[in-house]
């Protein structure tokens, strides 16, 4: 299930927060990327874990 996999809500959290900075060209995107990357707080990441912990409890 797509609920249980955290980097699929991660992939998500990349694209919005790139998508708020608008880039044109490729060129941007992809520098655009690994600065977003890099900025996503380590506190989502570990959000988006907890809330899989925690769809998987509920599930078994």
């Amino acid at each position: 299930s797509p609920d249980l996999n955290p980097i699929e809500h991660l992939w998500d959290v990349l694209w919005r927060r790139t998508m708020i900075r608008r880039p044109t060209t490729r060129e941007a995107l992809i520098r655009i990327l690994p600065q977003e990357w890099l900025a996503i707080p380590q506190e989502t990441t570990r959000s988006l874990i907890r809330r899989m912990c925690g769809r998987k409890q509920v599930l078994f």
